[in-house]
């Protein structure tokens, strides 16, 4: 199973060292940080819900699957899959959405469903264009403050 080079060029994991791997991936339209809002919240980012990004792909990702077997060694690994797959880590997400699973230690089966290679191009395209407005929201995330946030205890 060959590595598609699409997603290989988005790879933010094949710099030797983890100081260009950083600068990379906050450029990388495919990386689940950039293609969710963030808010900060006392200094810090969070993510709101970051597989709900994904929803406005989901119709596109589910129309398009295929199912393979799940090499031993790759299981419980969607980034690990994604990385042999497509030629990235960073689209381990499509792995966790097209099987319906939220956690990694779900991915246990003989079968894993992915979205076919071909188009892997069409779904980069789709999360470029909508990139733009993305990055805009990082560049001014929305402020929260404790009297915002509702006390669940």
């Amino acid at each position: 199973m060959a590595a598609m080079t699409s997603g290989s060029k988005f790879n933010s994991g094949k710099f030797p060292d983890i100081q260009k791997s950083i600068e990379h991936s906050k450029d990388n339209p495919l990386t689940m940080t950039n293609i969710s809002y963030r808010l900060n919240y006392k200094g810090r980012f969070i993510m709101n819900e970051p597989h709900n990004v994904l929803f406005q792909y989901k119709h596109f990702i589910m129309s398009n699957l295929i199912e393979i077997t799940l090499p031993p060694n790759r299981k419980f690994r969607p980034e690990s899959i994604a990385e042999l797959y497509y030629g990235t880590p960073d689209l381990w997400y499509i792995i966790m959405l097209a099987n319906g699973i939220t956690r990694p230690e779900q991915l246990s089966g003989n079968k894993v469903k992915l979205l076919r290679v071909e188009m892997l191009n069409s779904l980069i395209k789709l999360i470029q264009k909508n990139s733009s407005d993305i990055k805009k929201n990082h560049k001014n995330p929305h402020k929260i403050n404790n009297r915002t946030l509702k006390n669940i205890d």
